[in-house]
C-alpha cells in the first residue's frame, strides 16, 4: 500500500533491543487473483542429503529447502483473461504471493509458480488452480 511515486526513495530502519536481520524486502504493485477457496495444501521441498552408511547410520548433509503452496481461488469470469495475462507476464519472475490474508505466516511465499491452470466452470465465476514452489532458502 505504498503510494507511486517515481524516482521515490524509500526508507527502512529497523531497531531493537539484541542484532536484527532481514531476510528480504519485496517491493512491487499487488494483483488480486482471487479469494482462496478452502483446503489449501502447504508444504516443503527439502534438498538435504539423508543417506545410510555402511555401518547403517544415517549420514545427514543440511541444505536448503523450498516452502510450497497449492491453492485454488475463485475468480469471476470477467477477470479471466486478465488474470492468465498477469500470470503468463511473470511466469519466470519471482513474487509474493500471499494465499491468504490475515492468515497463516506459512501461506506467504516469495518464489514462482510451477504451473496453473483455470476452470471456466460457472456462467460468472471460475477456479483458479496454482502450485507455487519458494526461493530456497
Amino acid at each position: 500500500n505504498l503510494p507511486r511515486y517515481q524516482d521515490c526513495e524509500i526508507s527502512i530502519t529497523l531497531t531493537g533491543p539484541t542484532d536484527i536481520a532481514v531476510g528480504d524486502i519485496v517491493m512491487g504493485m499487488s494483483f488480486d487473483l482471487g479469494r482462496t477457496l478452502s483446503n489449501p495444501k502447504i508444504s516443503m521441498r527439502d534438498f538435504s542429503d539423508k543417506e545410510y552408511n555402511r555401518f547403517g547410520a544415517m549420514d545427514i548433509i543440511t541444505r536448503g529447502f523450498a516452502k510450497k503452496l497449492d491453492i485454488k481461488t475463485d475468480i469471476e469470469n470477467i477477470d479471466v483473461d486478465a488474470i492468465a495475462a498477469q500470470l503468463n507476464r511473470f511466469r519466470a519472475a519471482p513474487c509474493v504471493f500471499i494465499g491468504a490474508e490475515n492468515s497463516y505466516a506459512s501461506m506467504i511465499v516469495y518464489g514462482t509458480y510451477n504451473n496453473y491452470d483455470i476452470d471456466v466452470a460457472h456462467a460468472r465465476r471460475s477456479y483458479l488452480n496454482m502450485s507455487i514452489q519458494g526461493l530456497t532458502q
